[in-house]
Order: structure tokens, then sequence, then C-alpha cells
């Protein structure tokens, strides 16, 4: 990161890589609002300098942490609305790039908001015949959609615990907050508990999704792999819910970068010369996965890439690191 950021800038980003910010919508929101304050403050006059200034924050804030495509996702959303409108914007003041960087920031916003709601439509009847739902880590999306459709018909969570960080104490708050039948397992009982229909029968496995690649497969929280992987053994079918636009469609599959947290996350107080790894993400491979429950429907892993493209063209625009 440079030492020459803006202040309002590096304490976003800052915030963002040490998971003080947390979350997909949370982490583009903070994105976008960190610019528009930046935008207000800057004293930067001149336009090619401002226009500069401007991708490199962006770029900046969208990359603070990998496996977060719906920021730079959103980033892309605004500059190839800038690209389209440069030639006009050169004769212009800088005010009208501000402005319209603030109307394309709101218009993606509202896109995130209106497909977290058409996931809710598909995925509330979608879910409904399913008693037992096992469930990993924290997804708002996905605890909606059993909140709405446990009000049609009553169902049972299984949910992780989610370590280090424990965020499946989150779900688990929330839905008995809701009124949802909830009940909590340790991270390491998931694959052998899924498998065994004699503790309790799961019948589908719903997660969401950190990153979406381009091939069909997803990367979630740790621990994600082994609860799919057991799904598809035992034949219980696993489907990620999740806003389309977690496709990133410059991920490649081959260097697919995942986050290594803190040690400290694991143990703080740990002897010392022990090394310790703590890998905050894993890919789930496509043949893993039954289906992807999206704001255009239930997909299946193939089905993305081409429905992304078609729905969202500017996913293409290419960022410079």
């Amino acid at each position: 990161m440079s030492q020459n950021l803006h202040p309002i800038i590096k304490q976003t980003y800052n915030d963002i890589k040490s998971v003080k910010i947390q979350g997909a919508t949370n982490v583009a929101i903070a994105t976008f609002e960190t610019i528009l304050k930046w935008i207000k403050q800057t004293d930067i006059i001149n336009f090619q300098r401002f226009l500069t200034e401007l991708k490199h924050n962006l770029i900046t804030l969208a990359f603070a942490r990998p496996n977060e495509p719906l920021a730079v996702n959103g980033v892309r959303y605004v500059l190839y609305n800038l690209s389209i409108h440069q030639t006009e914007l050169e004769s212009e003041k800088i005010f009208k790039i501000r402005k319209l960087v603030e109307e394309s920031a709101q218009e993606f916003l509202d896109i995130i908001s209106r497909s977290k709601s058409e996931i809710k439509k598909w995925g509330t009847p979608f879910i409904a015949p399913y008693k037992i739902i096992f469930t990993h880590c924290h997804s708002s999306t996905v605890e909606s959609i059993i909140i709405k459709s446990d009000q049609i018909n009553k169902k049972t969570i299984i949910a992780t615990e989610t370590r280090p960080l424990y965020q499946g104490r989150i779900t688990a708050r929330n839905l008995i907050k809701n009124g949802v039948d909830t009940i909590m397992i340790v991270d390491s009982a998931a694959a052998r508990f899924i498998a065994d229909d004699s503790i309790l029968p799961v019948d589908v496995v719903l997660i969401g999704a950190d990153e979406i690649l381009p091939t069909g497969d997803a990367i979630n929280k740790v621990g994600s792999f082994g609860i799919a992987l057991s799904a598809n053994v035992y034949n219980k079918p696993t489907y990620i819910v999740t806003p389309s636009l977690k496709l990133n469609m410059y991920t490649d599959p081959t260097q697919t970068r995942i986050e290594i947290r803190s040690p400290e996350e694991i143990w703080k107080t740990a002897p010392k010369g022990l090394k310790i790894i703590n890998p905050a993400f894993e890919l789930i491979p496509k043949k893993f996965i039954t289906g992807f429950i999206t704001e255009f429907g239930i997909l299946e892993p193939h089905e993305l890439k081409a429905t992304v493209k078609k729905h969202y063209p500017w996913v293409t625009y290419q960022l410079e690191q």
C-alpha cells in the first residue's frame, strides 16, 4: 500500500485489511462512502491528476483484501461509467466527475440491494420443502431466505461455530431471534454430521460465497470444502446463495489467491516457535455444487458466467492494479 494515501482512504484501507470492516456488501459500501468523503475533501483541481488519484484510491480500497469481488465489481462499474463519458468529462469541471462517481456508486449499491431482494424471492419458495438445513459461517442472504422460508414451512438449522472468529454465532443468534429452530455444532463435526443420518438427517446444505470463479467454482469460509465434499459423497445437495456480482471474471482458477490471516486469531498466547497457518477461505469445486441461488434464479455452475455477462456487461472492464 502506498504510504502517501489520503488519511480518509488509509483509515478505511486499514479497517478492511484488519477485518474491522467485514462482509462483502459492507466492504463495497465502505469503499464508496470513503471515496465520496475523499471527493468532498480533496483540494485537487487538475482534471487528470484528480482522475488518476480517484482511480488509484478506488482500486486500492477494492483490493485491500483478496476474495472481495463485490467491491471490485463496484469499482469496475464506476470506472466503466467514467470511461464511456471521459471525452465529455474532459471539457467539464471536476464536479462533473464527482457527480458521476456519486451517481454510479449509488446505482451499484441499489443493484446489490435489488439482487438480494430477488434472491429472497427465488430462494424462499425453493428451499421451502427442505426441513433440515446445514449452513456454515454467516451469510445475511442465506439467513434471510431461511427466516422467510421458515414462516412457510418450519425448519431445523444446523449451524457451525465457524472458528476462529465464530461468525456462525452471528447466524445462530439471528435465527433464534427470528424463531428458527437452530442447533450448533463444532466445525470439526461437520463432515460426519452431514453423512450420519442417524443423528439428524440433513436435507440440504446452504452456504454463501465470498467469491465466484468464472469456471463455476466458489470460494467461501474455510471449512466449506469439507462440508460440500461430504454432502456430495452422501448425495445431499449443496446450494450457494449469493448475488451473481460476486463473480470475478478475471480470477484465474489455477492461481487463486486465498487470504491468510493473523496467527493470533487462532492462538494469541501460542508458545514461541510454533508456526500457525490461518487461511480464511477455501475453494469449493463446481463438481460439489448443485446450483447457485441468485437474483436470476437457480443456476447451475456452468450457467453463471454467461448469465452475468448478459445482465452486467461492464464486469468485463479490466482494472489495472
